[in-house]
This record gives structure tokens, sequence and C-alpha cells, in this order.
């Protein structure tokens, strides 16, 4: 196996209708893009202009992932798919493809008698090591800060927006650590029939874009409301139903934001704080416990709902999902979570047992 890592200045970068497009690889390498001999290419383009259209490639299949913003893609009378950060579309090159949205994505084109993939690694302190299929040729593209790829028996510093190709890739398994995403590609020749379905049926995996309904205040703080009075350890084991839901990319990292800042907690501690030094310093100490019980009534029925409902993002219903109608793409990423919450527990179990193992020291 042989492989290298594609920097800047190994780069090709173009101007199209829509924006700019920076070639990161393409086999066979010294192909030209404009000839139409390659047998992939990868690359990654911005999007500038809030409607564009791509360009028709018949011989050739393409998975596009953005990368930053959030896109509408409208292939045709075929079907329409939306796509935020890190979501994936498997399309055909010779559908009539436009776009809905300023972004920056990252591609894969596969000419038609080969099979590209695309998967996506999330980057934490701790080595993941993760198995991939034989593979003609391989490629880890690097989002974020930087990653350490573990591949060959080498472990090699990919920064954020570098490219490492490899051909001839034997299979087995790849460490990742690092911060960011690392977006693993591989491309093989067709072998069987069958896999002239491949990607009809990734297609099929996307996320069809949903009629999304106007806000609603009510409604919307409704929501607020359900998810700031369950929002408790232990809840999912009174609350059952809570089991069943699964919140969308947006949703879930607004939820992540106000909970990690603790914004709830702080706003209730500063108002008891304030109503028993204004009970105090007005000789009212028998005010204390009733004004903070309704303090806490206030908190609980107003103020917390409030603060979710402006960090969410609305309507609030529409990026609430049953878990029983996820896709494929939807349990990969609640894989992901779940995987970046047990390291973040790993860690903070580490940092606590370090602490009270010095605290017993001294």
């Amino acid at each position: 196996m042989k492989y290298q890592i594609y920097k800047q200045e190994d780069y090709i970068t173009s101007q199209w209708s829509g924006g700019t497009t920076t070639q990161l690889g393409i086999f066979p390498k010294g192909s030209l893009y404009a000839d139409r001999q390659f047998i992939w290419r990868l690359s990654s383009a911005t999007i500038d202009v809030e409607e564009s259209d791509f360009t028709p490639l018949g011989d050739y299949n393409r998975i596009l992932m953005v990368l930053k913003g959030q896109v509408i893609l409208s292939h045709e009378d075929i079907r329409t798919v939306k796509l935020n950060t890190l979501e994936v579309d498997y399309f055909d090159g010779a559908y009539t493809t436009k776009s809905y949205g300023k972004i920056t994505d990252y591609n894969l084109m596969t000419r038609k008698d080969h099979v590209g993939k695309l998967e996506k690694v999330t980057l934490t302190g701790e080595n993941k090591k993760v198995n991939f299929e034989k593979a003609m040729s391989l490629g880890i593209f690097i989002t974020g800060e930087y990653g350490i790829i573990s591949i060959d028996g080498h472990s090699e510093m990919i920064r954020g927006g570098q490219q490492l190709i490899a051909q001839d890739f034997p299979g087995g398994e790849i460490g990742f650590m690092g911060e960011g995403t690392a977006i693993v590609t591989w491309v093989n020749p067709r072998q069987e029939e069958n896999e002239l379905n491949d990607d009809k049926t990734q297609q099929n995996e996307t996320t069809t874009l949903e009629p999304k309904p106007e806000p609603n205040f009510k409604s919307d703080f409704i929501e607020a409301m359900k998810y700031s009075l369950t929002n408790f350890v232990g809840s999912e084991k009174i609350f059952k139903s809570l089991k069943e839901k699964w919140y969308k990319e947006p949703l879930y990292r607004a939820i992540e934001r106000v909970d990690r800042l603790h914004i709830p907690i702080f706003l209730y501690v500063i108002g008891v704080t304030i109503i028993s030094c204004a009970c105090i310093l007005n000789d009212k100490e028998s005010l204390v416990l009733a004004g903070i019980i309704a303090w806490t009534l206030i908190d609980i029925f107003v103020i917390s709902p409030m603060i979710y409902y402006i960090a969410f993002p609305k309507p609030v219903a529409y990026y609430i999902k049953p878990r029983a109608e996820l896709t494929e793409q939807e349990k990969a990423i609640e894989k992901e979570r779940e995987e970046e919450n047990k390291a973040l527990n790993r860690i903070m179990k580490k940092y606590s047992n370090s602490g009270k193992s010095d605290y017993m020291g001294y």
C-alpha cells in the first residue's frame, strides 16, 4: 500500500458559475476533470449563491457531504433532500440537480463501473479504531483542527483541510484521534451485478425534505416546557415516552449548549440569592421561604422553559422524531452521540478519580 498526504499547495482551485471548487485528488493521477476520463475525483466546493445548477455528469455517481451551512438539493422530479452540516446525499451525476443555499461541501465523484462510499468518524482525544474493507483507493480528509491517523503501521498527523490518499489499501483497522471529523472515502471496481443497486439503496437512506410548518409560540413554548420539566437524571425511567424521542441535530446542539452552560440553574440561584438578601435587609426574614417557593414556581413554569424556548430552533416539534422512524444515517448520528457522551464521561471520571487521589494523598 502507498499513501500520500496532500496539502493546500498541492490542490487545484478553479472558478465555476456558483463559486469555487478545489480538487483534492483525482485518479488516475494527472487526469483532467474536463476530459471526463478519470475513475474518481475528490473535491471541495463553495456555493456562494442562493440558487445554482450542478454540472451534469452522466458517467458518474456522486456523494456530497456538507462541511458548512445548510442546503436543499432538488434532483429534477425524482426527490428532494435537505442537508445540514456533515449530512450526506448519494445521487446519480446524470440527474438535473439544483441546490438552494450557500454552503461549503465535500464531493466524491465515481465512474459508474466503480463503487464509491463515504463514512465520517468523530475525532476525540482517545484512539478510536475502525475496520474498513479492502479498497482500490482510500481517502481520509480532516475537518476541524487535526487528526492523528494510524495506518499501515505508521502514525500520521493530518491538519484540518488536508487529504490523505492511499492506493491498494489491504483492509483492516485504522486508528483515529484528534479534534474534528475524519471523512473516509473508499472506491472499488464493481465486482457483482447486485452492486449496480448500491447507489439507489444509499439514496433511499437520505433524509427526504419534510414540509416545515410555521413556528407557533404556544406549541413551541409547550415543547420547551416539556423538555425543561423532564431534564433531570433518571427522567427516562419515570417518563417512558422520553426513550422514544430523538432530537435532530439543530435541536440536539441547542440543548447541549444550554445544559453545558447551566443557564437555568445559574438564574435560579441568582433569584434565590436576591430574594433572600432583599428580605433580610428589609427585616422580612419571615418572607424568605415564601419568596423562594414563589420564585421556584416561576422558574419551573416560566423562566427555565423560556430559556429553552429562546435557544431551540423552531418549530420545535419539527426537530423531534420517533426513534422507530430513524433512517440509517440518523442511527449513525445517534451512535456517534453515544460515543461522544461515553468519551466525555470517561474523561470526567478520570479527572474525578485523579482529584480524589491527590486530595487523599495530601
